[in-house]
């Protein structure tokens, strides 16, 4: 580790050159003097300069941003007070209760620099009270969503068709649609061939909930699908000419699959 007052030393003269601290600054330094010394100019490493530094820093109350500028004590205060004063605006408007002011007044700075400060001054007042505004906003949207905004509730996933071949599932679906065509069937023996619109009506409320919860909505499409399925396994039902829906003649022979779907 680097020693103490050899650190303040380097660390001072820098500051007095208005060369910015950091530890490239200090260790360039620091080889410069071991040269000038009859040395190979060894520098030090961050680890070594890291207490020193810090150290330094406590002690000097060194402001990188502010020391190069070579600021006079009064300047310096008077920005001070400034800065207290952005600090305790901002606390008020975020919900704070604001600091007193300092009652200690501060030295007149340069009037050009006044100026300068007033007009900073002027400018962070319109932005703190931009940011008040915005949070206003936000916190008022926080509490009531807007209701053109998407809802972050996951949609719920699609129900699955019954078009499994597998598992409970899977027979549940083939009994619920299988015993769907035989209310077809009994339908049409009594009133005759009929279109998927008309098979539709034939179903009861309870029998379409059931298909909409657990399966799949029941439309005419659908309907029109899984009969004329079955026609092409020769199960139930045939296509009159005429294009309806009739049923096949009991002798008629049934896939091997029993057309379920």
């Amino acid at each position: 580790m680097v020693n103490q007052a050899l650190f303040d030393e380097v660390a001072d003269r820098l500051v007095e050159q208005g060369i910015r601290v950091t530890y490239d600054s200090v260790n360039a330094a620091l080889k410069e003097r071991d040269r000038l010394g009859g040395g190979p100019g060894r520098g030090k490493s961050d680890r070594d300069l890291q207490i020193p530094f810090a150290d330094w820093k406590r002690r000097r109350r060194y402001r990188p941003h502010l020391a190069h500028l070579d600021l006079s004590d009064g300047m310096e205060k008077a920005i001070a007070a400034f800065v207290a004063r952005a600090i305790a605006e901002a606390g008020h408007h975020a919900g704070a209760p604001p600091e007193p002011p300092d009652p200690t007044p501060a030295p007149d700075p340069n009037p050009v620099v006044a100026s300068q400060l007033a007009d900073l001054a002027a400018s962070m007042q319109a932005q703190l009270a931009t940011l008040a505004e915005e949070c206003r906003l936000l916190r008022e949207q926080a509490r009531e969503p807007s209701a053109g905004h998407p809802s972050t509730q996951k949609p719920s996933a699609p129900l699955k068709r019954e078009e499994r071949r597998r598992g409970l599932a899977a027979a549940t679906g083939r009994f619920f649609w299988d015993r769907m065509m035989q209310v077809f069937v009994e339908a049409i023996r009594e009133r005759g061939p009929m279109s998927a619109a008309q098979l539709l009506e034939t179903l009861d409320e309870d029998a379409l909930a059931i298909a909409a919860a657990a399966f799949e909505e029941v439309t005419v499409s659908l309907i029109k699908e899984k009969v004329e399925f079955r026609i092409s396994k020769r199960n139930y039902f045939r296509m009159t000419d005429e294009g309806l829906y009739d049923v096949l003649p009991k002798h008629a022979a049934r896939g091997r699959d029993g057309g379920n779907r």
